[in-house]
């Protein structure tokens, strides 16, 4: 009976992490985002975008960008965006100052928020998925 039920654990597991990779439109949305932090008022002098999972799936954010007009930002680190929750992401910097307000990641090279106005993408090995 063990000999079963380990392959079908397994199987299961690789079936829940392959659904774990495929975004599609307006299935991670930029929820929020702080491109004008000063002066901080409750919150952090930061810049940082939050990306919501509106699927009833998990997505690895592995690979990932987040990118303007002037340019994109390094990878994303391996986090597990589960359905219906945010992630706020910004520079290593800002971490410890905006975990209090959520789970947070970082990404090197975050870009610059514009704010008069931007064209804000997150993109998905070299597939733009979402503008705002």
């Amino acid at each position: 009976m063990n000999k079963i039920i380990i392959p079908l654990f397994f199987m299961s597991l690789c079936a829940y992490a392959g659904k774990a990779q495929v975004a599609s439109r307006n299935t991670i949305i930029i929820d929020e985002l702080m491109a004008d932090p000063s002066p901080p008022v409750g919150l952090p002098n930061n810049e940082w975008i939050e990306l919501r999972n509106t699927s009833s799936i998990a997505f690895n954010l592995l690979g990932w960008r987040i990118g303007d007009a002037t340019g994109q930002s390094g990878t994303m680190p391996s986090y597990n965006l589960l359905p219906d929750s945010f992630v706020i992401v910004c520079t290593g910097s800002a971490v410890a100052a905006l975990s209090a307000f959520g789970p947070t990641i970082s990404v090197t090279g975050f870009p610059t928020l514009d704010n008069t106005g931007d064209v804000i993408f997150y993109e998905v090995r070299k597939t733009t998925l979402y503008m705002q």
